[in-house]
């Protein structure tokens, strides 16, 4: 199964909670704590299902601790480690209400550097980063990241630019694990961390959101920025019918893409754009606060402060947050 199959499963088991089991030879989704909702990724083994985030449970023996690697220090080689653990994080589920903000991120981080066209763009590499930030590396491990054609590559404590590709083998070509059975999961798990760097890059395996909503081609920022460009009254269109308060759970996820974008791409730099929005809005009562209000409540990378100088503090003054 292609990883852009399971990564829909988790959108709909995100959104369905009675759902059919994922139907795959070697991943699964367990509850790893009783009492919360959330459910992670997990492989199946000849006991009970291993959690990916910590694959390294199974190995008896590190390379790092007898030196029997010349590409990593020992530091070099916690950080690697730990990015090929946490990276399983995009994939679990997570509907606890302090971590919807974060759900909502890493669903936009993802989208956007498997999909932004100009591959060596800043911003994606940006949004690779932060989506890194959000499975929990620290920016000590995450700032050493750079794209390189079709992966990611780490630079060492010695100054070399390697890829995950070439970690990922070096990594397990130098373990050694407690049992037979887990020499063969280890094999399978380094599949399928190879598979995951290809999926967060778009490479082969590109994920799209199967919603029948139309609107979800803005979320695509290549096509956003081009759309507003060309015509501001479609764009406003679309995003006030982002606070059409009938949407649907996964049109609202929609929605907030779309305005994630728009808080990005137009309002961080040219927060007097905004005002544009107002004056479209104007003949609809109640609406550009409802837009304000969105904007301000998912917090991304527009703050109120943001439009302290703009002339719109009569609706900065009535938001509301509802995020946790």
């Amino acid at each position: 199964m292609m990883l852009s199959a399971v990564y829909n499963y988790k959108f709909n088991l995100y959104f369905n909670e009675r759902i059919s089991p994922l139907h795959n030879n070697d991943l699964t989704y367990s509850y790893p704590e009783i009492g919360k909702n959330r459910r992670v990724i997990s492989i199946i083994s000849p006991e009970e299902p291993i959690t990916l985030v910590r694959w390294y449970d199974i190995v008896t023996d590190f390379a790092i601790s007898k030196g029997k690697t010349d590409i990593l220090d020992e530091r070099d080689y916690y950080n690697v480690v730990r990015l090929l653990s946490l990276m399983f994080n995009l994939f679990d589920v997570n509907k606890e209400p302090n971590y919807e903000r974060k759900s909502l991120f890493l669903h936009y981080y993802q989208y956007q550097v498997s999909h932004i066209k100009n591959r060596g763009s800043s911003d994606r590499l940006f949004f690779l980063k932060k989506m890194m930030f959000e499975f929990g590396l620290s920016d000590e491990i995450y700032d050493l990241l750079t794209i390189v054609s079709n992966d990611i590559c780490y630079k060492t404590n010695s100054g070399k630019i390697i890829g995950l590709m070439t970690l990922i083998d070096n990594v397990f070509d130098n373990i050694e694990s407690k049992e037979l059975w887990a020499s063969t999961l280890l094999v399978k798990i380094k599949l399928i961390q190879k598979k995951v760097i290809r999926f967060i890059l778009g490479v082969d395996d590109v994920f799209e959101f199967k919603y029948d909503d139309f609107n979800k081609n803005y979320i695509y920022s290549d096509f956003f920025k081009e759309r507003y460009y060309a015509d501001k009254k479609e764009l406003f269109d679309v995003i006030v019918a982002c606070v059409n308060k009938y949407q649907s759970s996964t049109e609202n996820l929609i929605s907030n893409m779309i305005i994630m974008n728009y808080s990005y791409y137009i309002l961080k730099e040219c927060p007097e754009e905004i005002l544009l929005l107002k004056d479209f809005c104007k003949k609809k009562p109640g609406v550009f606060l409802d837009v304000i209000n969105k904007i301000l409540d998912i917090k991304f990378f527009v703050w109120k402060e943001t439009f302290k100088d703009v002339g719109i503090n009569y609706y900065l003054h009535r938001v509301k947050s509802d995020f946790n």
